[in-house]
């Protein structure tokens, strides 16, 4: 027996429309812990996943040949421009917690050889037989 294919129930620009509706609403006030602004941060990142994997898909001879000249002018500076700010968020983040982790690193490298500085003196100590 053949399955039936079923349209979906709405189409994708309805579910994002109400999305973005969503998503303008939020704010991180409600939140009672970091945990939950984790979700909500993360839920954001899941979105755009989807919304780039559905472009990643779409991108295609057969559907792009559909397009015309003037599609591709007007929507390419857009989405430069999304991109582009997405990577700046992306950079100044990463850029601040890579230089956070650097200094800890350093910390726990400075930790490490005042250890290795003290086992190498208790071992010295040990060896050094006493005077009268």
């Amino acid at each position: 027996m053949a399955m039936l294919i079923q349209a979906p129930k709405k189409k994708w620009h309805e579910m994002i429309e109400e999305l973005i509706k969503k998503i303008k609403d939020e704010t991180l006030d409600d939140c009672e812990d970091r945990l939950e602004m984790a979700k909500k941060l993360g839920r954001l990142v899941v979105i755009l996943v989807k919304s780039v994997n559905g472009w990643q898909q779409w991108m295609n001879f057969e559907t792009m040949d559909a397009w015309t000249k003037e599609e591709f002018l007007n929507i390419y500076p857009k989405y430069k421009k999304a991109v582009i700010d997405f990577l700046k968020i992306d950079a100044e983040i990463t850029k601040k917690k890579q230089a956070e982790l650097d200094t800890k690193i350093e910390e726990l490298k400075k930790e490490a050889a005042e250890e290795v500085k003290k086992a190498k003196a208790k071992k010295t100590k040990k060896k050094t037989p006493y005077i009268n």
